[in-house]
């Protein structure tokens, strides 16, 4: 059962697809949350979803080929970055707190460069300016055909794995293990390694003229085996950004949900109370 503090779903239809969302109706600015690679908006932000409950309004979108969303015939940044101004728009968010962890954290980048008239901060965990760096590159090819191989498979061994670790860290991991199982299983084996690959190549550095004149930050979790906390600092020095830590690994979100979601929820909120960057 889904708990009730998980916003409702729908299909929302921006061109001539649809992207599966998430969207709270409560009050205040419109925080957008962009999941990481080979994940669903559930599975990175169900601990967000209790923290900003009945304070922030959601959207969380399934990105093309993820979860629930559409199998697209071509998954890049650059087009999931164009699919979340899409969705703004055909919500009327107006601007938005861009939330972006790991893989949305390059999302996040190039949505705010591509239309920055659409994001009024951005809070980035798990993520660096650079991907396309030689000791990113292996994992992120090996990660794509070991996730294609686990959704082809009728059994759930990494997604048990996975959620049974988180839940001996997190209590509310533990509430919704069963449900976060089904997720990881979800989405387009083909999509999820082409999104891999465009991820394997982006560069965010011809980006910081305009994304370092937003105002962000960088939730670190310096514990990370995939993305080391140096990377995610190197995010933090050429944005100019804000920053926090998180004692945990790139499995934050789930493993230490309920610290990583307050640390999230408050950068939110302090990236929406300023109109200038912030600094390091």
């Amino acid at each position: 059962m889904i708990p009730t503090w998980v916003p409702p779903g729908r299909a929302v239809a921006i061109g001539d697809h649809e992207l599966f969302v998430r969207e709270s109706a409560d009050p205040g600015p419109a925080a957008l949350l962009l999941h990481g690679w080979m994940a669903t908006a559930d599975v990175n932000f169900f601990g967000l979803y209790r923290e900003l409950a009945g304070r922030r309004r959601v959207i969380a979108p399934d990105h093309r080929g993820h979860g629930r969303s559409f199998v697209a015939d071509h998954v890049s940044i650059d087009a999931m970055a164009d699919d979340a101004a899409a969705l703004c728009e055909a919500l009327g968010t107006g601007p938005v707190v861009v939330v972006g962890y790991s893989m949305g954290t390059a999302i996040a980048q190039t949505l705010a460069a591509r239309r920055p008239d659409l994001v009024a901060g951005m809070v980035l965990s798990g993520g660096a300016v650079r991907w396309n760096r030689p000791h990113l590159r292996p994992l992120i090819w090996r990660a794509g055909w070991d996730g294609s191989v686990q959704r082809l498979s009728t059994g759930r061994f990494f997604a048990e794995k996975l959620s049974a670790r988180a839940s001996r860290t997190s209590p509310v991991a533990a509430e919704v293990s069963r449900w976060i199982e089904a997720e990881i299983e979800r989405g387009h084996p083909g999509n999820l390694r082409d999104a891999g690959r465009s991820l394997a190549r982006f560069d965010g550095r011809p980006l910081v003229p305009i994304t370092s004149t937003v105002p962000t930050t960088v939730v670190v979790t310096s514990g990370d085996h995939l993305v080391p906390a140096r990377r995610q600092h190197e995010l933090v020095e050429l944005l100019g950004a804000d920053h926090v830590t998180v004692a945990g690994d790139h499995d934050s979100p789930a493993a230490l949900a309920e610290a990583w979601s307050a640390a999230v929820a408050a950068a939110i909120d302090s990236v929406a109370a300023t109109d200038l960057p912030l600094a390091g």
